[in-house]
């Protein structure tokens, strides 16, 4: 290295003198022979571990490469070694039994070395995992419950051991639910209601399932006074439920007036303008169509009338109608109006009826008579029924009694008074009955009360004026809390009104062993809460209106007592005893001729430990758990612990199908209730109890229920999905929606409904690892929605979390807690989080619908963006519809007060069902329709749409068609009606003649 380094500097220097080259040096002596090379090679070695996803080491694996060398297998630490491997570069793949195969691609080999390489296998994504878990009572000790059969839905099934263990081997990945078969006959199945998630190849633990306990067959109901003894805090708020004040009886004192307050329940609302009731002036007056002239006979116009007065007459079953106001006066029996006169509708011109003037008449300004001078008649068309005289099946009331018959009541002819209209009416004197005493009076004059009297087996056993009193309160209240303000849910329907048999002469012959004094008949004036207003307030129109068309919908038929219609989905701790009669329908049903035979169970005996719902309608028979001293889960059914579809049934008892007739005993008109006297010597005697018994085994129609026309909007015009018509329909349209059909969760009526109040869900919503509970979920602010909804990857509202949810619920005025501590959110969240929420859902519109609308959920007049605005439409009505017109003004129903629990979006192009089964039931026709001619037409509806609410042009004309007083189109069976030729003679409102 010197040598070199000063022959550089050597050169260096020479170079800068840039002297001439000199000679060349000598050859200098032969180098050091050098060390022998290293023989040349072509090998190497391949080395590694082969490891689970996990890091574990995974031994038996085999390894190869391709191109193919020697084939290796891991040691119990997962390493191999394959030796003497051509220099190159290969594919190395591991593969197990279980695992997916893994490649290593381009791992080189080197001369004389070593590759190592690390592989990693994974499970297939179809590998199978494994299940465990225990079964327990549902005692405060959790239990372990042994012989439980648990099943996988993919099949797989385990037994419990004595601890209550089970583990499920080779269930396939992703969610799946589990169900328990109870082990003996103290227990009911259960089912885990979320599913379990199973991971390929991985083991799920701690799955918990509790089987809710049951009453033997020798448990008998107890009544409600026992459980809250007990249970007190949680009767209380059932107390404040629509179920528990479903019913009132009105108290009466020793005399048998009603007490003051007795019928404080009734609804009374104050009129937007006053209520004239007519006292008639001397004489009559006659008025032709289309004339201003008033002709009197005996009147005194001159001095009983004066100008400027309001001149008016009260048609038969209405209230006052005016006819005009009094421009002049010639004389005592002609004046002349400053237009033509107005009269009822349908009626052109007036003759010889008695008249009255607003001034000189009576006016009221509540909805209810006042005292024993008011009277109230319902609006056009008025209510007329069947006189509480005649037994409701005498043929001679509607005039078709077969050739030679007498009727019941002498004579071969109609009765004049058979079918008459029917009033409202108060009794309260102020002399002899101080407090109000509200009556319904049958026929009669229109204008006073004073002619009627209540039918007494002894002392008036013929009155000419039939009243019958009211007994029973029904509805009205809707869902109120325990400070009597109303809950917003999703409605409140209509109040009606029941009559004592002791008052109605058709009931006299009635015979019972037990419980007639309890027994009732509907009225037939009832009030609407809901659809169209009258006079700013409720409706007042027929429970049944069309039973002048269809007897055998009489109010005062025995098949129509409450014990027989109502009482096993408004009564708890029921029992009846019936005597199978046969009677003659004047109308024939099911295609039957007139007058054709038909059976019923005549009640003889009635009898109930609660008049509402309460505990033992849901819990079944309380005395076994009573008589053990009570205690959680003792012998008693806890609801929550039920399968999701027996929860679902214990709702659907009286919220499945209107329609709906019980199995045993068998009748032509069965209880309009489920009931099985088949299971009379059985747990409940002859109720359904849930988790028990499947509800389908108490109908006797059961199967009708998907393609049902009567009660349902037409399932063959709705792709084959049933919506609800009537009230009562929920569990049918819930048992269809996603909300039940999927494979992550199964709700029930629980899961949105507050079981004991009925009042909003209080879920606990999980963010993270925090737990957030929130109070009375309101579905207003689309809350109760997105507590579910929000955050679920891969939806529409997956960005929205559930502190979002939380904090809109607090800025709502609802209570929350965070993982136990009251939650209160600052202004700044809130506002972020109503951000995120009118994004996620606007986005939602837009993307569903093409909607660019502002979000405003909680304008309850434009709701727009609310969940239930879209998803639930009121297709059904309880009340009333409301109407409305569409594009083209033509009269239309914009919606129910009852919505659809299907839970899907109702396109207007796919609302094409329309009311078909004619205008002879009740809620075939929603009203009737007076044309500009005169002309009289029931109203027939499409069903309202998602969209009918909000979007006039989303509406669909109703079908007008002419009425008739006969009986048309027959009554059954209804599927003829979609072809009957009837519909070819209507019109829409704006072309009806």
């Amino acid at each position: 290295m010197k040598r070199v380094l000063v022959v550089a500097v050597a050169l260096t220097f020479m170079a800068a003198c840039q002297g001439s080259k000199g000679p060349a040096g000598l050859q200098g002596e032969p180098g050091q022979p050098g060390q022998p090379g290293q023989p040349g090679s072509s090998r190497g070695n391949l080395a590694g571990r082969v490891k689970d996803a996990g890091g574990a080491p995974l031994a038996g694996a085999t390894v190869q490469t391709d191109p193919p060398t020697t084939t290796a297998t891991t040691a119990a630490d997962g390493t191999f070694t394959i030796p003497d491997v051509a220099i190159g570069a290969y594919a190395v793949t591991a593969t197990k039994d279980g695992f997916a195969p893994f490649t290593l691609a381009s791992v080189g080999v080197v001369a004389n070395g070593t590759a190592n390489v690390n592989l990693v296998l994974q499970l297939p994504a179809t590998a199978p995992g494994s299940i465990a878990g225990k079964v327990t009572d549902a005692t405060s000790a959790a239990s372990p419950l042994a012989g439980v059969l648990v099943t996988a839905g993919s099949g797989q099934s385990a037994t419990t051991g004595a601890d209550g263990a089970f583990t499920l081997a080779g269930v396939p990945p992703g969610p799946v639910f589990l169900s328990a078969k109870a082990p003996s006959a103290s227990y009911l199945d259960g089912e885990t209601r979320g599913a379990v998630f199973v991971t390929a190849g991985a083991s799920v633990s701690d799955v918990t399932i509790v089987l809710s306990a049951r009453s033997s067959d020798a448990a008998r109901f107890t009544g409600m006074t026992l459980c809250q003894a007990c249970h007190g805090s949680v009767a209380t708020t059932h107390q404040s439920s629509a179920h528990f004040r479903s019913l009132t009886r009105v108290q009466r004192d020793g005399t048998g007036h009603a007490v003051a307050g007795a019928f404080s329940r009734m609804l009374n609302a104050t009129l937007k303008t006053p209520r004239v009731v007519m006292v008639p002036l001397a004489g009559t007056i006659s008025v032709a169509a289309a004339s201003s002239a008033v002709v009197g006979a005996g009147t005194s116009f001159t001095t009983q009338v004066q100008v400027g007065d309001k001149l008016g007459y009260t048609p038969v079953g209405l209230g006052w109608q005016q006819l005009g106001t009094v421009l002049s006066i010639a004389d005592d029996t002609h004046l002349t109006l400053s237009a033509p006169a107005t009269f009822a509708p349908t009626v052109t011109s007036l003759s010889n009826a008695s008249y009255g003037t607003a001034a000189a008449s009576r006016t009221y300004t509540k909805m209810l008579p006042q005292d024993s001078n008011d009277i109230v008649a319902p609006n056009w068309p008025g209510v007329k029924a069947t006189n509480p005289n005649y037994d409701a099946n005498d043929p001679c009331i509607y005039g078709n009694a077969p050739s030679g018959a007498t009727c019941a009541a002498g004579g071969t002819t109609k009765y004049a008074d058979g079918q008459v209209n029917v009033y409202l009416c108060n009794l309260k004197d102020g002399i002899t009955i101080v407090n109000d005493e509200y009556v319904q009076k049958f026929g009669g004059s229109p204008y006073t009360c004073s002619d009627g009297s209540i039918f007494d087996a002894v002392a008036n056993t013929n009155p000419a004026v039939p009243m019958v009193r009211i007994a029973v309160i029904y509805g009205g209240q809707g869902d109120k809390d325990g400070n009597g303000n109303a809950h917003q849910n999703m409605g409140v329907f209509k109040q009606r009104f029941q009559g004592p048999l002791s008052d109605v002469k058709a009931a006299a012959a009635w015979g019972y062993t037990a419980g007639k004094d309890l027994d009732s008949l509907t009225l037939p004036i009832q009030f609407v809460e809901s659809g169209d207003r009258n006079n700013g307030v409720y409706g007042i129109n027929g429970y049944h209106p069309t039973e002048q068309k269809f007897p055998g919908e009489s109010w005062s038929s025995r098949a129509r007592t409450f014990s027989h219609a109502c009482a096993g989905c408004h009564n708890t701790g029921l029992t009846l005893d019936w005597d199978l009669l046969d009677v003659t329908l004047p109308f024939g049903r099911d295609g039957a001729p007139n007058n054709s035979p038909f059976r019923f169970a005549a009640i003889k005996a009635y009898a109930f430990l609660d008049e509402n719902v309460t505990c033992e309608q849901c819990h079944g028979p309380g005395s076994e758990h009573a008589n053990a001293g009570g205690g959680r889960g003792n012998a008693i059914i806890n609801p929550k612990y039920l399968t999701a579809s027996s929860e679902r049934q214990l709702c659907g008892k009286c919220h499945a199908f209107d329609a709906g007739t019980n199995v045993n005993p068998a009748q032509d008109y069965g209880f309009e209730f489920p009931w099985n006297a088949g299971n009379a010597s059985l747990v409940g005697g002859g109720s359904y109890v849930p988790g028990v018994y499947d509800l389908g085994s108490f109908f006797d129609n059961w199967q009708e229920r998907l393609t049902d026309d009567e009660t349902s909007w037409d399932p063959a015009a709705n792709g084959g999905k049933v919506y609800g018509l009537q009230h009562r329909q929920q569990y049918i349209m819930l048992e269809q929606s996603a909300h039940v059909n999927n494979p992550y969760l199964k709700t029930t009526c629980g899961s949105c409904h507050e079981p004991h109040s009925l009042f909003k869900s209080s879920p606990t919503l999980q963010s993270g690892q925090d737990q957030v509970a929130l109070t009375a979920a309101d579905y207003r602010n689309n809350v109760a929605c997105l507590g579910c909804h929000a955050g679920i990857p891969g939806t529409p509202f997956a960005s929205v979390s559930k502190l979002d949810v939380a904090n809109i619920h607090a800025a709502s005025g609802g209570a929350a807690a965070l993982n136990g501590v009251a939650y209160a959110p600052t202004a700044d969240e809130i506002l972020g989080s109503q951000i995120a929420v009118a994004s996620a859902v606007g986005q939602h519109m837009f993307d569903k619908a093409n909607m660019m609308a502002n979000y405003d959920p909680t304008n309850e007049s434009m709701p727009v963006g609310r969940c239930t605005s879209c998803h639930m439409p009121k297709v059904a009505k309880s009340g009333g519809y409301v109407t409305g017109t569409d594009a083209n003004g033509a009269k239309t129903v914009i919606e129910g007060d009852e919505a659809s629990h299907v839970f899907d979006i109702i396109w207007p192009w796919k609302a094409n069902a329309v009311s078909r089964f004619g205008p002879t039931y009740q809620s075939a026709y929603t009203a009737q329709f007076v044309s500009a001619s005169g002309t009289k037409y029931d109203r027939f509806d499409f069903m309202p749409s998602s969209c009918s609410k909000c979007h006039v042009g989303s509406r669909r004309a109703s079908i007008v068609c002419p009425d008739t007083t006969a009986l048309y189109p027959s009554y059954f069976p209804l599927s003829e009606h979609r072809a009957d030729p009837f519909w070819s003679s209507c019109f829409t409102s704006v072309t009806a003649p």
